[in-house]
C-alpha cells in the first residue's frame, strides 16, 4: 500500500513538473515571438521613415531643378527683350545721327555761302560748332548707353536680382541723358541756331537795300 502511494506521489511529482516545464516553454516562446514581432515593427517603421525621408529629399531635388529651369527660361527671355531692345536703339541712333548731321551740314553750307558774298557769319559759325559739340556728346552719351544695355543683359543671368536692378537702373539713367541731349540739340536749334539766322538774313537784305533795291530776299537755308 505504502509502494503504491509513493509510486502515485512520484507521478503527481513529474505530472506538476511537466506542466510547470510546459508553461516555461511557453512562456519562453511567447517572449520570443513578442521581442521578434517588435524588432520587425521597428524595422518596418525605420524602412517607412527612411522611405519618407527619400521621398521628401526628391522632391527637393525636382523643386530646386524646376526652380533652375524657371530661371533659366527668366534669363533667356530677360536677355532676348534686351537684344531687341539694343537694336531698336541702335536703328534709332543711326536715324538721329542722320538727322543732325544733316543739319550741321545744312547750316555749314549756308554759312559757307553767305561768307562768300561778305556777310557778317561769325555768329552762325560759333552756333555751328556748339551745335557739333552737343551732337558728339549725343553721340557719346548714346554710345555709353548701348554699353550699360549690353552690361544689363549680361547681369540678367548669374548675378542676384540686386545687382541685376541695379545695372537696370544704370541703363534708365543713361536713356534719359541721351534723352536730354536730344532735347537740348533741338531746343538749341529753336532757340539759338534759328533765330541767328534769320538775324543774319536780316543782315543780308538791309546790305542788299544799299546796293540793289530791287533784290529784299536773302538765301533760304537748304
Amino acid at each position: 500500500m505504502k509502494k503504491n502511494l509513493l509510486i502515485m506521489a512520484v507521478l503527481a511529482s513529474l505530472s506538476v513538473s511537466g506542466i510547470a516545464w510546459a508553461n516555461n516553454d511557453s512562456t519562453a516562446l511567447t517572449t520570443t515571438n513578442t521581442v521578434a514581432g517588435t524588432d520587425a515593427t521597428k524595422k518596418a517603421a525605420y524602412g517607412s521613415m527612411q522611405d519618407k525621408l527619400r521621398q521628401k529629399e526628391s522632391g527637393r531635388v525636382d523643386i530646386q531643378q524646376k526652380k533652375e529651369e524657371m530661371l533659366t527660361q527668366r534669363c533667356a527671355k530677360i536677355q532676348e527683350r534686351i537684344q531687341n531692345r539694343m537694336g531698336n536703339m541702335e536703328a534709332g541712333k543711326e536715324n538721329h545721327m542722320e538727322v543732325y548731321q544733316n543739319m550741321a551740314t545744312r547750316v555749314s553750307k549756308f554759312i559757307e555761302r553767305l561768307s562768300g558774298e561778305g556777310y557778317d557769319t561769325a555768329k552762325v559759325k560759333a552756333d555751328l560748332e556748339i551745335l557739333k559739340t552737343k551732337i558728339q556728346k549725343f553721340s557719346t552719351d548714346r554710345a555709353a548707353q548701348m554699353t550699360t544695355l549690353g552690361e544689363t543683359k549680361n547681369y540678367a543671368c548669374g548675378k542676384t536680382d540686386g545687382e541685376f536692378k541695379g545695372k537696370l537702373a544704370e541703363a534708365r539713367t543713361s536713356l534719359q541723358l541721351v534723352h536730354a541731349d536730344a532735347m537740348d540739340i533741338r531746343k538749341y536749334m529753336l532757340t539759338t541756331v534759328r533765330p541767328d539766322i534769320q538775324a543774319l538774313r536780316t543782315q543780308k537784305v538791309e546790305a542788299k537795300k544799299t546796293t540793289d533795291a530791287t533784290k529784299t530776299s536773302a538765301p533760304e537755308l537748304e
